[in-house]
């Protein structure tokens, strides 16, 4: 039999070889993946156990990894930030919560915790995994230690307190776990109600503008029964808006535009127009009415968590119906709005010669400024700043870039001030921003990110410009 030739043996070796090692290669990230899910499983039950002394049961209820149909889909409305919930029935026969949350991204990456709550408090915290910044997993270590039964943490402490490190690690990663935490502490509030109160709600989005976000929205009441004094259906328009400097989401208008009700109620109307004088409406209503504004954070648990907070709500308040609602209303609305693109890089025209940009520069930053422009030779004269995120811009650094200093150290951060930041009498020409390569832009730690969202805005402002210009 006449031998094959090399060029067709070689192939045909290489071929094999890659498909063995391929299969192999597979069979070691299967086994590595499966070692790693059991590794935190195990610690998950671990954990539970050491905070829960004593336990007689941990039960699995919620699993969003499980493939079982009865664990991964439950009435309940589950936030993202919860992968497991576990239901514990503690020594003393109290019922325990533990949850597995994983949090947004912090500063270079995401954080999954156990969270151990008991009577509404967090009495053990221990870190899973995660692939954040080493020095954002040493936070929540510290935070960790911090936990127990004696010293437990409770709903609305202030969270930043436990920040000690001036790094921006250690400031990204702590609020988007307190995040996380707050979202396992509404849906305790959900499992622990009985509130019957069926309300379904059509949002659409019908003004976007650069500072504002206004959503139409209409609900319709369902079982509502247990409740005098309803409101079946109610429209209207609630605006929110980002405060860039605060870093901070506010709902700043409600406008309520159509009602009907089972019964008239004078109070019910009085809730709807931000009179009423009960903690709910002048707490959560009446500031947005009047234009002040309310936090955002103060509408982000669902119904049955803010109906259950005698903060608001006790034996003798009135109008429930029409409360709830009208709050269901506003829940449903800034849902859509935080899932909206709001952080998006934008420019807009103020008149012939100003222009402003807003660039959200990841965890990194924020910039708010208007730039001075002569329209006629095509150049940029002066920046003014609106509003900087002093959290993000975390040290002088980037300040250094923000108010143009050229007495740092570092050569590299003053060039970059004397060639983007400075302005001459005549001004900087538009090449010099649209020509200039961004991602080779580095002025030294903490100052990069700064100097990259400022080029970013000067850039969106030259295009801008052109597109009115064409």
């Amino acid at each position: 039999m006449k031998k094959l030739n090399n060029f067709i043996l070689f192939p045909l070796i290489l071929g094999t070889t890659c498909l063995v090692c391929g299969g192999v290669v597979s069979a070691i990230n299967y086994a590595v993946s499966g070692k790693i899910a059991e590794n935190s499983s195990g610690k998950v039950a671990k954990t539970i156990k050491s905070v829960f002394v004593g336990s007689k049961e941990v039960k699995l209820v919620y699993d969003t990894t499980s493939d079982d149909p009865a664990l991964n889909t439950n009435p309940k409305p589950f936030d993202s930030h919860i992968v497991q919930y576990y239901s514990v029935v503690t020594a003393d026969e109290k019922t325990g919560h533990a949850y597995l949350l994983k949090t947004d991204k912090g500063f270079s990456g995401t954080i999954t915790v156990l969270a151990c709550f008991l009577d509404n408090n967090m009495i053990g915290l221990s870190y899973i995994e995660g692939d954040e910044d080493s020095l954002g997993v040493s936070e929540v270590n510290k935070l960790a230690s911090y936990v127990n039964q004696g010293n437990p943490y409770v709903s609305g402490s202030d969270f930043s307190s436990f920040t000690t490190s001036a790094g921006a690690s250690a400031k990204s990663t702590l609020p988007v776990l307190e995040k996380a935490i707050n979202a396992a502490l509404a849906d305790i509030s959900v499992r622990s109600s009985d509130l019957n109160f069926n309300i379904t709600a059509e949002v659409s989005l019908k003004e976007e503008g650069f500072d504002y976000v206004t959503y139409s929205v209409k609900t319709t009441a369902g079982d509502t029964d247990d409740y005098d004094d309803q409101y079946q259906n109610l429209e209207g328009e609630f605006t929110f808006v980002y405060s860039i400097n605060e870093a901070s989401y506010k709902l700043y208008r409600i406008n309520v535009t159509k009602h009907s009700s089972n019964s008239e109620d004078d109070y019910g109307s009085s809730i709807l127009d931000g009179t009423a004088t009960d903690a709910f409406t002048q707490t959560l209503i009446a500031p947005a009415i009047s234009g002040d504004g309310v936090d955002f954070s103060k509408y982000s648990q669902p119904l049955a968590a803010i109906a259950s907070d005698k903060t608001y709500f006790t034996s003798d308040s009135k109008a429930l119906g029409t409360a709830y609602t009208l709050y269901s209303m506003i829940y449903e609305a800034g849902q859509n709005f935080t899932a909206y693109n709001k952080e998006t890089n934008a420019a807009i025209k103020i008149d012939d010669t100003h222009y402003r940009a807003r660039v959200f520069n990841g965890t990194y930053g924020k910039l708010d400024l208007v730039a001075t422009i002569d329209p006629v030779n095509r150049t940029v004269l002066s920046v003014e700043y609106k509003a900087y995120s002093a959290v993000a811009y975390y040290d002088n650094f980037g300040v250094d870039i923000i108010k143009g200093n050229t007495n740092s150290a570092n050569t590299k951060r003053n060039d970059f001030v004397k060639n983007y930041v400075k302005f001459p009498a005549e001004g900087l020409s538009f090449d010099t921003f649209k020509n200039v390569n961004i991602d080779e832009v580095t002025v030294g730690t903490g100052a990069t990110f700064t100097a990259s969202g400022y080029l970013q805005a000067m850039q969106l402002i030259v295009a801008e410009f052109e597109k009115g210009a064409n």
